[in-house]
């Protein structure tokens, strides 16, 4: 019964008893008697929490059980959620799971058109002269209607984007952010020119209102509009030809600006990577590439005081962006404002400038290999630097990755093998872990890579003495793993040399394997 309804609902809505009323309510639902039950607590509840759980409900149940309904109530439900809809005394919430109901529905009858009040009432709403409630509610149930019965809904495209022109425009934000977050769908399913140039010439007006959310720190409806051109930018029918250089400066200007939060931040990065993959030559003519490496540079400034974790994201962040960009983009626009960079920061008190400085090389030697090929002796010393005494770990730690970075890319980093070796030999004693870890997978690399017998054989008494040491009683293991792969470069540079010293090697190696595995 209708009462019986009402009170298992209730149960499932309170969360004491919620555990105990799912199951009932999910036996009852089974039957097309629910769906029946479920549109009468819609119609007469007066509890919003009710009507609104009913939607989700009937929206979950309807398609499976609709061909099982009444006659009766199958013509008369589909113009009794329209009606709903443009009911002003209705609550917010409850039309927001309204319009998804409405999808849902749309997906069973508008392919077999048997709901044609549904598109002229879709336009009324999104038009509606005093009611922004109304035009904000249209949009949002036109954005859903494109996710399930977009191909049909396309064939009226003309209408669709006069109706989207509106409601950038509306005098209301909330309209106008609506409108914005129901394009998406429309962006990713464009499949002419035509329908490409009519989408993009509305762009301009999506980015007014993504700078609107910026400046009411609505950071959510930003990430989503710019997840919106971002699909644009990757269309291969070129949507954002007669917007781009617009595009990359407001990818610009919210991914600089360090006050908003950096998801948002790596959704503009992420649009900025995208120009750059998918339109590498107008990128270019933009003139902006600088621009563009100030704001990578600026990600790594975060304050040394700010939480480590935060630090972590936006070093990633930008450290991701420089690389696509040494990866994707000529070598001269990335190589010389880089370097600049370099140089300006290597000394810096700050120690995330330092690892900055240092890590760039790591980063450029990706795409500007000839360039940092040219150039290597003054960008050695930067590593070389941070390797030998930077105070912090972290920075020796990049020394060390960017030695294993350059070592692996260029084979002129042979020359300076000796140097290389006696930079990182100290380092295998350093307090802290990650940094022998780091400094170990240098040497392998260096010895393995390009080193000659005449190149190890001065060092390689302290260095056996040293790896050998690293394989006794108490070392970690994840180090002593390190240490296995250097000993197996090593030999391949000493080749008949490291024969006289295998007996002690294997003789570590059986005292490491009989331990007994420690724990994590």
């Amino acid at each position: 019964t209708a009462s019986e309804w009402r009170e298992v609902c209730v149960r499932f809505l309170n969360g004491a008893e919620a555990r105990q009323a799912t199951p009932v309510l999910n036996e009852a639902m089974q039957t097309p008697e629910s769906i029946l039950r479920l549109a009468e607590l819609l119609q007469t509840s007066p509890e919003v929490s009710l009507r609104q759980l009913a939607c989700v409900l009937l929206r979950k149940r309807i398609s499976g059980h609709w061909s099982k309904l009444p006659d009766d109530f199958r013509g008369t439900f589909p113009s009794f959620l329209l009606e709903r809809l443009t009911n002003l005394q209705e609550h917010s919430l409850v039309r927001r799971s309204l319009a998804s109901l409405v999808a849902v529905l749309a997906a069973q009858l508008c392919p077999q058109q048997k709901w044609p009040a549904l598109f002229p009432a879709l336009v009324q709403l999104c038009g509606h002269e005093t009611e922004p409630a109304f035009r904000e509610t249209g949009f949002l149930l036109l954005g859903q209607l494109l996710e399930s019965i977009g191909a049909l809904l396309q064939k009226n495209l003309d209408d669709l984007l006069n109706l989207f022109a509106r409601g950038l425009q509306d005098n209301e934000a909330r309209v106008r952010v609506a409108t914005m977050d129901a394009m998406d769908t429309l962006s990713n399913n464009l499949s002419t020119e035509a329908e490409a140039k009519k989408f993009g010439q509305l762009l301009p007006l999506v980015m007014k209102v993504i700078q609107f959310c910026v400046k009411e720190q609505d950071e959510e409806q930003v990430e989503k509009g710019l997840r919106t051109i971002a699909h644009c930018v990757d269309n291969p029918l070129n949507v954002v030809a007669d917007c781009f250089a617009d595009t990359v400066k407001l990818a610009l200007q919210v991914a600089a600006k360090s006050d908003l939060e950096l998801g948002t931040r790596a959704a503009a990065l992420e649009l900025l990577t995208q120009c750059m993959q998918f339109h590498r030559v107008d990128f270019i003519k933009t003139g902006l590439i600088g621009t563009v490496l100030v704001v990578v540079f600026q990600m790594y400034m975060v304050s040394a005081e700010e939480d480590a974790l935060l630090d972590s994201s936006a070093y990633l962040l930008g450290s991701s962006l420089l690389c696509e960009a040494a990866t994707v983009l000529p070598a001269k626009y990335v190589f010389s404002p880089s370097v600049q960079f370099i140089q300006k920061l290597r000394a810096d008190e700050n120690w995330l400038c330092r690892r900055a400085a240092v890590a760039t090389i790591t980063l450029i030697a990706h795409g500007c290999v000839d360039l940092v090929a040219d150039n290597l002796e003054q960008l050695l010393k930067v590593p070389l630097e941070a390797v030998r005494g930077d105070p912090h770990p972290e920075v020796r730690k990049a020394g060390c990755r960017a030695i294993t970075e350059l070592t692996v890319r260029l084979a002129e980093t042979s020359r300076y093998n000796r140097v290389l070796l006696e930079a990182l030999f100290p380092r295998l004693d350093d307090p802290e872990l990650g940094v022998v870890e780091e400094a170990l997978e240098a040497l392998r690399t260096v010895c393995y890579e390009n080193m000659a017998p005449d190149d190890v054989l001065p060092v390689l008494p302290a260095l056996m003495q040293k790896l050998e040491g690293l394989l006794r009683a108490g070392v970690p293991l994840r180090v002593q793993q390190f240490v296995v792969r250097v000993l197996g470069a090593v030999a391949t540079a000493a080749e008949e040399h490291f024969v006289s010293y295998m007996p002690a090697v294997v003789e570590r190696l059986l005292a490491v394997v009989s331990e007994p595995l420690q724990e994590n």
